[in-house]
């Protein structure tokens, strides 16, 4: 089970590019090369591509919508390697560079971010690259038939998409010129200055959105593992990866505002956390270790009552002020289908229950002849994270 949201790309606004970076890289009267020539020629033609595909009604859903967006960063990071975001700035104060971002600050919900800072445009499309692999790691997921090949070809996407945004979160920490140097105009200046600093394309935001996509991606591994022929302490370690990716990921959604997903962020950590416990338990049946099994169970039962008496209400509570509310998340992503995901959350919860509480009665059988107590002192099953 993952929080796969449904996403929404930045859209790209019109700009001429190709004479922006073409002035900056001829600044002070030379001549560019043979190669900057050629990917002068490009440049423009790609942008109006992006403009294109980024101004479609819902986001793409194909690989080569993501390869588009990869090789028009990639000559941009080729411009920009060869004149200063400085040059570039002067050239682009009279055609900046324009994107269509979300704002929970903007009346109509979005605002045309101006800037002369390059570093913006490659966020931005960094950002886009991560949402359509996300997009097309979804379809896998709830169109295929979950095969090993259909899981395996997901995580590889989720992981693309989390090193997209990890690069984007480092350009937004590193690159982003100075807010006094940026270049923002016109009545919504204080609203764009929003957006890059806490909004979609801030670090913090980038940073959340990474953190979700490569627990995403650990979950469908622990999937992986659990149809295959690994020990149940190995699956077990997996599992547990999967509950500190989300933790951490859960953390840093609500500390940027995206409430629905990050309680449900925190609700699969508490499943994963009782999944590892669980598995260590049957590993430790395999093993002949009643206090152990015995003291894992304990613990899996604890987590999964703690899970359905108090983080489902929240996920609830914060979906439906979410929902009463109309506030809006300063990400652009959402729950796809709240009431699909509580259900499904609450089933899993209660299955877990009985059948935790079912191998309990069983394991306590049992050691009516072997009297032993359960194992004091039990550490937190040790974490394998699967992804990177």
């Amino acid at each position: 089970m993952n929080v796969i949201p449904q996403v929404s790309v930045v859209r790209a606004g019109k700009t001429d590019v190709g004479s922006v970076l073409y002035h900056a890289l001829t600044e002070g009267g030379g001549a560019p090369s043979a190669s900057q020539s050629t990917a002068m020629k490009h440049l423009q033609s790609l942008r109006g591509e992006v403009f294109t595909l980024t101004s479609l009604p819902q986001t793409p859903r194909t690989l080569e919508a993501a390869a588009l967006l990869a090789r028009y960063l990639r000559l941009t990071r080729y411009i920009s390697g060869r004149a200063t975001s400085k040059v570039i700035a002067s050239h682009a104060e009279f055609a900046p560079f324009s994107w269509i971002a979300p704002s929970s600050k903007s009346p109509n919900g979005e605002v045309d971010v101006l800037t002369v800072d390059i570093a913006v445009e490659q966020a931005a499309l960094l950002f886009d690259a991560a949402m359509v692999l996300v997009a097309v790691a979804a379809d896998g997921l709830i169109t295929g038939k979950r095969s090993v090949e259909s899981l395996r070809d997901a995580a590889k996407r989720l992981q693309l998409a989390a090193g997209a945004l990890e690069f984007a979160c480092k350009i937004a920490s590193e690159e982003y010129l100075p807010e006094s140097n940026i270049g923002l105009s016109g009545s919504n200046s204080s609203i764009n200055a929003e957006v890059l600093a806490n909004g979609c394309l801030g670090k913090e935001s980038l940073l959340a959105l990474q953190k979700l996509t490569l627990a995403n991606a650990q979950s469908v591994f622990h999937e992986l593992a659990c149809s295959s022929a690994l020990a149940g302490d190995s699956v077990a370690r997996i599992a547990a990866g999967a509950r500190e990716l989300y933790a951490s990921a859960a953390h840093s959604l609500l500390a940027v505002g995206a409430h629905d997903i990050g309680a449900a962020a925190e609700v699969l950590a508490a499943l994963y956390d009782a999944e590892a416990e669980s598995r260590m338990a049957l590993h430790a049946r395999a093993n002949h270790d009643m206090e152990n099994r015995l003291a894992r169970l304990t613990n899996a039962m604890h987590i999964v009552y703690q899970a359905r008496a108090k983080l489902v209400p929240a996920l609830r509570s914060a979906k439906n002020r979410c929902e009463s509310s109309g506030t809006r998340s300063p990400i652009p992503a959402s729950l796809a289908d709240k009431r699909a995901l509580m259900d499904a959350v609450e089933k899993r919860l209660a299955l877990m229950d009985a059948e935790l509480r079912q191998r309990f009665a069983a394991a306590e059988e049992e050691n009516q002849l072997l009297v032993c107590q359960p194992a004091t002192g039990l550490k937190c099953v040790e974490s394998r994270i699967s992804v990177k």
